[in-house]
């Protein structure tokens, strides 16, 4: 919703800027949640009002109209928004309570085509099995499908996830890099960008050999804390042109997925974090086991390049 974008930035006195939004492709309400610094260079905001922007985007709430579109949108049923807004079928706490076996409720939405119908009767059925999922205290996070900005130019979208990354000598607290991670289970370590890895201050653990699709690489593994959710943990990871969440960090939860959708779900813990004598559990369509011949503590992972 455009007009969510507008009153975003008349509430922090930045209307001047709603054009420029709107004509760089920031149309949706949606669109603010992840608003990161080069977008706002890419909008030629100026370096003074860019701080405000990020600042209140941090604690940002969508507006329910703009989840309800959003929603619609990802079941391809945005066309009926109107119906369900003036029916007030706004909140989804209303909307997983619909009859889908009366013909009243197709016909207060003016939707006529048995193709649509049957399209909203399983989304509202995927709405009520997370409505569930969430009861149940079993949400971690909300991960969804799309293309990381290091591979914007890739041919298909990737599950993302929002997660926190931070030092372990840093102090209880929150997190100064939220990033957004590429779900890659071919991989078995996390990979955080040259850039962040610079400024963490992160424990060195010791070289690894990073193995390719066509080459092997000595690289350095760190010692990191990522936050997914609420959940918090210790990690492994190294330096890469992108951001991942491999093997290790996949297997701690369990996934509901979607074609719109990939929902974090808490799950019995069982996969633990390789020490430096210890084997590596083998990736999904890859093996990993400790490296020789590169001195005590050495270890070698399989780390699938990422195709576009």
């Amino acid at each position: 919703m455009a007009q969510g974008v507008k009153t975003f930035l008349e509430s922090i006195d930045l209307v001047q800027y709603y054009n420029q939004f709107i004509i760089k492709g920031f149309d949706r309400e949606s669109d603010i949640l992840y608003l990161r610094n080069e977008d706002l260079v890419e909008l030629d905001i100026a370096e003074d009002h860019r701080g405000i922007i990020l600042s209140a985007v941090e604690t940002y709430e969508v507006s329910q109209e703009s989840k309800l579109q959003d929603w619609l949108l990802q079941h391809g049923l945005e066309h009926y928004f109107l119906g369900f807004i003036q029916n007030e079928q706004v909140e989804f706490s209303s909307i997983e309570h619909m009859d889908m076996n009366l013909a009243e409720t197709f016909e207060e939405l003016e939707m006529t085509l048995p193709g649509h119908k049957r399209r909203l009767e399983r989304a509202v059925a995927r709405l009520r099995k997370r409505k569930r999922l969430e009861a149940e205290g079993a949400e971690v996070a909300q991960g969804y499908w799309g293309r990381p900005a290091a591979l914007t130019d890739a041919r298909h979208d990737f599950l993302c996830v929002q997660a926190g990354v931070k030092s372990t000598k840093e102090e209880a607290g929150g997190y100064k890099h939220t990033l957004e991670f590429m779900v890659d289970s071919g991989s078995d370590v996390v990979t955080v960008s040259e850039d962040v890895m610079s400024q963490l201050d992160l424990e060195l653990i010791g070289p690894i050999q990073s193995r390719g699709v066509h080459a092997t690489r000595e690289r350095q593994l760190y010692k990191a804390i990522l936050k997914i959710g609420d959940e918090e943990f210790e990690i492994e990871v190294m330096s890469e042109s992108y951001n991942s969440l491999g093997n290790q960090v996949i297997r701690r939860f369990r996934h509901f997925i979607s074609e719109n959708n990939h929902i974090w779900l808490k799950g019995m813990p069982r996969t633990v974090l390789p020490t430096t004598s210890g084997s590596v559990e083998g990736a999904v369509g890859g093996t990993s086991d400790t490296s020789s011949g590169n001195g005590e503590g050495s270890r070698s992972y399989e780390v699938q390049e990422v195709a576009s």
